[in-house]
């Protein structure tokens, strides 16, 4: 399962022209299980090498156990104190059939705030998405490229564009 995982990121690296990786090497599905150190440890490390200025990740409000246990340690690398300089945002997203399904609550509903126009974009995203065939599910159900696309197309309607991705606002500079 992990080289077939590897070998997805390295494909869709090459397909948005990624000139580097960060390998943190720690089990998948199984994040919780680990101390959390073991996990801020190496995303504090990428985060000095990249020092980025946005910071896209998955979000508190999500079922999948690993995407909440990541942003918890994100959040913990990149507390105030310890914030590399240059850092302007950072953007949760939702996944499709794993943001959705969370229990609502005002603490862990996903609830969008920035939105980014993909209009161009929209068929190199179902393109690359094709990549990831253990994701893929057949129409109409949620990771479906019909579904993405529904997606895409509701959250453009929100900004008035064809097709958007949206994001909540979990840190801004400014």
């Amino acid at each position: 399962q992990i080289e077939r995982q590897k070998a997805y990121v390295d494909r869709i690296a090459e397909m948005y022209g990624v000139t580097s990786l960060h390998w943190a090497h720690l089990p998948t599905t199984r994040l919780a299980d680990l101390p959390m150190e073991e996990i801020i440890s190496p995303l504090r490390k990428a985060i000095d090498e990249i020092k980025p200025q946005w910071i896209y990740t998955t979000g508190s409000h999500d079922v999948h156990t690993d995407h909440g246990v990541t942003f918890a340690a994100l959040m913990t690398a990149v507390k105030s104190f310890n914030r590399t300089a240059g850092l302007e945002r950072i953007v949760t997203y939702e996944v499709i059939s794993s943001t959705d399904v969370y229990p609502a609550s005002r603490a862990s509903h996903f609830v969008p705030n920035v939105y980014s126009n993909v209009t161009e974009f929209i068929d190199d995203k179902l393109d690359i998405m094709s990549v990831l065939t253990d994701e893929l599910h057949p129409a109409p159900l949620p990771r479906s490229l019909e579904s993405i696309r529904a997606l895409a197309r509701y959250r453009g309607s929100t900004i008035g564009v064809p097709y958007a991705e949206a994001f909540m606002l979990q840190f801004e500079a400014y």
